[in-house]
């Protein structure tokens, strides 16, 4: 594709444009710019600054790709066009230049109701006060400044007059001569040519452009490849997008009828959801459905693919897309158990990831899949967003999590790694350095929006209440802290990460300001205090460090608890990891008795019942210390009651145990561990470091608990207890 890059007047292009030979694809948009906007433009222009470039397209009337339109305020019936050029990107600058000066007629401006022209205050710009030399007026209210006189009196100068700028010169000194001559020597001298520095800057200003060549209507691979120049190119004024451009090349199939402006018209009208995201606005849920179709139709969704998907059955599909997008956000609003805890919009994690969402509800319904499937649907959800998947390259992720999701609820066997390496992965997820409104913080506060999370003071509920993201332990209080240098304990990346805040009302806020939590949880009755606090995230042992105004092993605490949540909801939390949150020191208790068992078992089917005899002399001694301390500490027990060797091994602890089955590996348990002593050995230090912390009442580090239930997961499968 042969691309010219080139530039042109601003007076040409503008000339182009309202002889109809510069067109506009058939958008639908209207003109978005406000008053403030088209000043700012003048301003810029005036300063000589760069206004960006224009991306053209070469084309005529009857080989168009996309239907056409002229340039708002252009009066031409598009019949009656005659193109060379389609305007691509530079839309909303190119009419904004046309309408301040040729000032057409009822042409509106955003959020205006009549009709301006601007005007350039000649006196400001001598001054150079150009920020301020601009100014607007509506039509009807202009005449006055339209008068000769009065702008060669007051030094005003309209916008349609620029481009006469020579001839506007030479009518202001001959009014000089007529009726002040005395200052026509001062401005022929000063006034004017330092007038003309700024006026040149429009006069003679010329604008870069990059132009396309002919792209015929049926040539699907120079569309595709005219969209991806539009996308990467198209970055000044309104974001326009592929949905723009297929709105105008659908345009163009008569027999269809389809007006992309006029189904998104109907969405909003019959979808709430849709109507309160989207703020009315096509820009990004426009592009959803778009790809929405696309995926139904198994092609990827790039750019270069939605701006030829064809007009057959667009329209039922716009409303299929518009149906189950809507379906999405319900369930990702909502806040019951199968929802997503998105209660409010400003807190979506991740915006396109409804697309496949809205798929896949399409494929169960139509399909009738299984009830895995919404079990599959929300673990690729929660993993997208902790794992924050969707930062970049959103269209192939698109397109890929649809296609392996789709097969992975089809048939589990199906490797998708984005579900099926996270349980691996997970030990690297934290939340320390989460302090900024990024998906994973997004995704925290809809976990707390999922426990129904009350207000700290008031008890109501999200539901109920406007809540918004607030620190628990307050930030004036954190600043004050000091370390033993007597310099701020805690910088802002701590004070303000996700760990440290949750959902509260403004007036509850500014009712803790900086107190203390020791302080400010008097306020709470205590009746009500665990469960209000349980609704954020904050279990008994966080509350403990909370009253205690123990702020680093509060958020150390907390974090286990969303971790939790976390596996839980994504359904990678095991048996045993359950049982440990209930009891953590039943939980190895468990392992141990089950471990005595069968050692038991494994030494009488191997030795008989009189197997003690085998085991490392170490162990027999400090076996015999006990039985002694026993019979002292209790005089009806006899040393005689503990000749049986399962007696005796029960008054041995953990670290006997690993001995009496290394001991014992080639005889008896190496078939049922497998792998080598040394391994086993590794893994039952994890689990005696665990235990260790676990009875000296201390909160185990994570890694150390990682590491102690990993291990003990993995022998108790070994070992079948």
């Amino acid at each position: 594709m042969d691309i010219v890059t080139d530039k042109d007047s601003l007076f040409g292009f503008v000339k182009q444009a309202k002889d109809g030979k510069i067109v506009l694809p058939q958008f639908q948009r209207n003109f978005v710019w406000n008053r403030a906007d088209v000043e700012d433009l003048i301003v810029s222009l005036l300063k000589g600054y760069f206004i960006g470039s224009f991306l053209l397209l070469r084309t005529d009337k009857d080989n168009s790709p996309f239907a056409i339109r002229p340039i708002e305020g252009v009066k031409k019936n598009i019949e009656d066009l005659n193109p060379d050029r389609m305007i691509l990107d530079g839309q909303q600058r190119l009419t904004t230049l046309h309408y301040i000066l040729y000032a057409p007629d009822k042409v509106t401006l955003k959020n205006a109701t009549h009709s301006y022209r601007f005007f350039i205050n000649l006196n400001k710009l001598l001054d150079e006060d150009i920020e301020n030399c601009v100014f607007s007026e509506r039509k009807i209210n202009s005449k006055r400044f339209l008068d000769r006189n009065y702008q060669f009196e007051n030094l005003i100068i309209p916008l349609t007059e620029v481009p006469n700028w020579n001839e506007w010169k030479s009518e202001y000194t001959q009014w000089l001569s007529d009726n002040d001559l005395s200052k026509l020597k001062i401005v022929l001298k000063e006034t004017l040519p330092k007038l003309e520095l700024f006026i040149n800057n429009i006069v003679q200003k010329d604008i870069p452009y990059i132009e396309i060549p002919k792209i015929l209507e049926n040539d699907e691979k120079g569309i595709s490849e005219v969209c991806a120049i539009f996308e990467k190119m198209n970055s000044t004024g309104v974001r326009l997008s592929v949905y723009d451009l297929l709105t105008a090349r659908l345009y163009k199939y008569k027999d269809y009828n389809i007006d992309i402006h006029s189904l998104w018209e109907e969405t909003i009208e019959k979808f709430d959801s849709i109507k309160l995201f989207s703020e009315e606005k096509p820009d990004e849920f426009g592009i959803f459905i778009l790809r929405f179709i696309a995926l139904i139709r198994n092609i990827d969704i790039k750019g270069k693919n939605l701006i030829n998907l064809k007009p057959e059955n667009f329209k039922e599909d716009w409303k299929t897309a518009s149906k189950y997008i809507e379906n999405a956000l319900k369930r990702i609003v909502s806040t019951n158990d199968s929802g997503f805890g998105v209660f409010d919009k400003k807190w979506q994690p991740y915006p396109p990831m409804v697309v496949v969402m809205a798929s896949i509800l399409y494929k169960i319904d139509k399909e009738k899949l299984n009830s895995n499937s919404f079990e599959f649907l929300r673990q690729w959800y929660w993993i997208s967003v902790f794992t924050e998947r969707y930062n970049s390259s959103v269209e192939s992720k698109t397109y890929s999590d649809f296609i392996n999701l789709y097969k992975k609820i089809k048939d589990e066997t199906h490797s998708y790694p984005v579900i099926d390496d996270f349980a691996r992965e997970f030990s690297t997820l934290t939340f320390q350095d989460v302090n900024s409104r990024s998906a994973k913080y997004k995704g925290v506060i809809n976990l707390i929006a999922l426990e129904n999370a009350k207000d700290f003071i008031s008890g109501d509920s999200i539901e109920f209440n406007l809540l918004d993201d607030h620190h628990i332990f307050p930030v004036k209080y954190l600043e004050k802290q000091k370390n033993e240098n007597d310099k701020r304990k805690y910088n802002n990346s701590k004070i303000n990460m996700v760990l440290n805040k949750t959902l509260i009302t403004s007036t509850t806020n500014r009712s803790i300001k900086d107190s203390a939590p020791k302080k400010y949880l008097e306020k709470i009755e205590e009746s009500n205090l665990n469960k209000i606090m349980q609704s954020h995230l904050i279990d008994e042992k966080s509350l403990f460090y909370l009253k205690n105004n123990d702020f680093e092993n509060f958020y150390k605490n907390r974090e286990k608890v969303i971790l939790s949540m976390i596996k839980d909801l994504v359904g990678i939390k095991t048996i045993l990891e359950r049982n440990f949150e209930v009891n953590e020191l039943k939980a190895v208790n468990n392992f141990e008795t089950s471990l005595r068992k069968l050692i038991n078992e494994k030494m009488n089917e191997n030795y008989n019942s009189n197997w003690w005899k085998h085991i490392p002399s170490n162990i027999k001694d400090a076996v015999e210390t006990r039985i002694g301390k026993e019979c002292k500490r209790h005089p009806d027990v006899k040393k005689e009651d503990f000749t049986d060797s399962s007696k005796k091994l029960g008054l041995t602890d953990l670290e006997h145990l690993r001995q009496i089955i290394t001991s014992q590996w080639n005889t008896i348990f190496k078939e049922i561990v497998k792998g080598s002593p040394e391994e086993f050995t590794a893994d039952f230090k994890n689990i005696l470091n665990l235990r260790n912390k676990i009875a000296h009442s201390n909160v185990p580090e994570e890694y150390i608990k990682n590491l102690g239930l990993g291990s003990l997961e993995k022998l108790s499968l070994k070992l079948n207890i």
